[in-house]
């Protein structure tokens, strides 16, 4: 059975077609799929659901699927990694998804989150619709809002309690501040962090660590790496201007920390990552 892969932290794929171009196959990240037009059946582990437009679908890491489509389909493919998860949601968010169904998420949403996803899709159909690939930075905001909608209904299926309570404004501020402040690395130190919160250098780690799970440092070393992937995915910038843009102390600074995490060096991730949107896209005109 083919596996496909991710080489990047969310993709945004829409798609029309006759006939579904693949076989029976799974992923090694999550997709959410939402059914802009057409009919047809969606065949799973847990069974089959037919679908129409406005269904939206959640399939897990590993789980074998199919879309039986019986008539001309546009569906609207998001899919996203760990890193993207981790990025954007909390460790309880993350668990969530990992427990959640797979199949037809519509039917568990409420009138007025259907509503709220059909809005927010629409708006990726008209980013990404007309060509290959539409703005990174919004489709990732889209698609972040997207699962906001999704979590929001799955946490009563998944646990029968409420979520948590969101972290503090201030937490939330800091994390946005960090992710535009990452070329600027004496910025996102305790201290500095202190002084534009206000709050004591000492209680800075404590505070975000409680709030986040993770330390500081863990929190800022993976956005830049999930930076230097953006980058590296969609610009042809240099190696070391992105090195240098996300406050790495040079290139081999940053291929040492990349190939750590991925297993291949920025170049090759690079290389592999256009073979595939390549593949994709000449599947999407069969």
């Amino acid at each position: 059975m083919k596996r496909e892969n991710l080489f990047h932290s969310f993709d945004i794929l829409v798609r029309e077609y006759d006939t579904f171009p693949m076989p029976e196959h799974s992923h090694s990240f999550f997709e959410l799929s939402s059914v802009v037009s057409g009919s047809g059946t969606f065949v799973a582990q847990q069974g089959e659901v037919r679908f129409s437009a406005g269904d939206l679908f959640l399939v897990r890491p590993s789980v074998s699927h199919i879309y039986k489509l019986a008539e001309c389909s546009k569906i609207v493919y998001m899919r996203f990694s760990d890193n993207y998860i981790d990025s954007y949601f909390t460790r309880q968010e993350k668990d969530l998804l990992y427990n959640a169904p797979d199949g037809e998420l519509t039917a568990i949403m409420g009138g007025k989150d259907r509503e709220l996803v059909a809005l927010l899709v629409t708006g990726i159909v008209s980013e990404y619709g007309a060509a290959l690939s539409g703005s990174d930075r919004l489709g990732g905001w889209l698609l972040c809002s997207i699962l906001h909608v999704c979590l929001r209904s799955l946490l009563p299926v998944v646990t029968g309690q409420p979520l948590q309570p969101e972290p503090h404004d201030k937490y939330m501020l800091m994390l946005q501040y960090i992710r535009s402040h990452l070329s600027e690395p004496e910025l996102l130190q305790a201290k500095a962090l202190g002084q534009k919160f206000g709050m004591s250098q000492t209680y800075v780690g404590s505070y975000f660590k409680s709030c986040g799970g993770e330390s500081l440092r863990e929190y800022v070393g993976r956005c830049r790496m999930h930076e230097a992937q953006r980058l590296l995915a969609h610009t042809d910038m240099p190696v070391g201007e992105i090195a240098y843009r996300l406050g790495f102390f040079d290139c081999s600074h940053l291929t040492n920390a990349f190939c750590r995490q991925h297993g291949m060096s920025p170049l090759e991730y690079r290389r592999q990552h256009r073979q595939s949107m390549a593949q994709l896209a000449d599947a999407g005109k069969s």
